[in-house]
């Protein structure tokens, strides 16, 4: 895996882009972008599902962050909701001392000038002060969850900078991909579904594709 993610290092994410438009892979989820245009991120994902609580019972949301290997990508589904925080500085600080790759958020965070200090990349939907605690809870570690319409699965390769983001096509079996690309209204984040090699719609009968060439 290091292999491949020196590799996706190399290119930027137009290029992956690009690949994934000639294997006819899509899969756009908008409105998810880099806190800082300078943000670059690379490294499977680690993912988190959290989903609403009805009474305050002191539910924590990030009690995992010490599970997370090294280099890998939190990807954190929150429904999409802009009221509750799935994210702050106490995680961040703790991500970036653990060496995670960076946080992709199906919701907001919150505490944004801590991740412009440490440099640690954080794609979410916004910035929001209100806290998550007492109001969602974690649902599920490390099984699949969505950015928007997208589904992502653990392991999934997540690349991610300033011009957007695109994942592998020349991933191993067994992964998926995913590219995080902003819109032109400030954000957004396309990913890709499916089994690997295959474009949806694609029957799993069928042969899978040969990964296209990276320019």
């Amino acid at each position: 895996m290091d292999a491949q993610i020196e590799e996706l290092r190399r290119h930027a994410t137009t290029t992956l882009s690009d690949a994934m438009d000639r294997l006819g892979i899509a899969g756009q989820a908008f409105g998810i972008a880099p806190l800082d245009r300078r943000f670059r991120l690379v490294g499977p994902a680690f993912t988190v599902r959290t989903i609403p609580v009805a009474t305050r019972a002191g539910a924590s949301v990030g009690d995992y962050i010490d599970e997370v290997p090294a280099g890998s990508i939190v990807v954190l589904d929150n429904g999409g909701r802009l009221d509750a925080t799935v994210w702050g500085d106490i995680l961040t600080i703790v991500a970036h001392r653990r060496g995670l790759g960076g946080t992709v958020i199906h919701g907001v965070c919150r505490d944004a000038a801590r991740s412009l200090e440490l440099g640690y990349p954080i794609f979410s939907r916004g910035v929001f002060m209100r806290t998550g605690k007492d109001r969602v809870r974690a649902d599920g570690y490390q099984v699949p969850v969505s950015l928007g319409d997208v589904r992502v699965e653990p392991g999934d390769m997540v690349v991610g900078d300033g011009d957007g983001g695109g994942g592998d096509p020349g991933r191993p079996p067994g992964r998926r991909a995913c590219r995080l690309q902003p819109d032109r209204r400030g954000g957004g984040a396309d990913t890709q579904r499916g089994r690997p090699g295959q474009p949806p719609g694609r029957s799993p009968e069928a042969p899978p594709l040969l990964p296209a060439a990276i320019p």
